[in-house]
């Protein structure tokens, strides 16, 4: 990563998000981060893009980078059943997971393969948006959540559909039943849906 510790301004903080690779969003813990810390700033109207930042907001980038100085290497087995020999796979899932909180949310889809006797699961993809400055309730990032999850089970099950016949996919979603009114309570219900 390209994170230095020079004076932070609003413009090298965009420019260190700009910078990281992700495509498949492996890496979204700690660029989410990153995101809600540019959030932060841009709420803050008298900031300009060249304005050293201070106080808490230099204090919260210095974190980050110390952080991600310790994980500066991720190795990630990019094989999905390093183990398992493609002859012997009985069934393949996929298995798709979606969150909420207040800052940010995100869908996260695994793929498990099985032998009968050695299962296998890796991480294939993951997606996170931070939640909008106007401030969403959280059943309202929930649905959105739903959405972000949707979208990448479909391009992930699209691109795995020639390598792998994909015999159940299973999508995992706690979604609000109510409190979409403006209502103050609102029901969680857990969703287990397979297509």
């Amino acid at each position: 990563m390209y994170l230095t510790e020079e004076s932070v301004t609003k413009r090298i903080v965009l420019s260190s998000i700009a910078k990281v690779y992700n495509p498949l969003g492996l890496l979204s813990p700690i660029t989410t981060v990153l995101k809600i810390l540019f959030q932060a700033i841009c709420k803050d109207k008298n900031i300009t893009w060249d304005d050293v930042l201070e106080d808490e907001t230099a204090k919260s980038w210095k974190s980050v980078l110390t952080n991600m100085k310790e994980t500066s290497t991720v190795d990630l087995n990019r094989c999905y059943s390093p183990q398992i020999d493609r002859k012997e796979i009985r069934s393949v899932e996929l298995h798709g997971f979606g969150d909420a909180s207040e800052k940010a949310y995100r869908g996260v889809v695994y793929i498990r393969i099985s032998t009968g006797t050695v299962v296998s699961c890796q991480l294939v993809a993951s997606k996170s948006k931070v939640a909008p400055i106007g401030g969403e309730t959280i059943p309202r990032l929930e649905l959105l959540s739903g959405l972000v999850l949707a979208r990448l089970m479909s391009r992930v099950r699209r691109e795995l559909e020639g390598k792998y016949k994909i015999d159940r996919v299973v999508w995992i979603q706690r979604l609000p039943c109510g409190g979409l009114q403006g209502q103050e309570k609102s029901i969680n219900c857990l969703f287990k849906i397979e297509l």
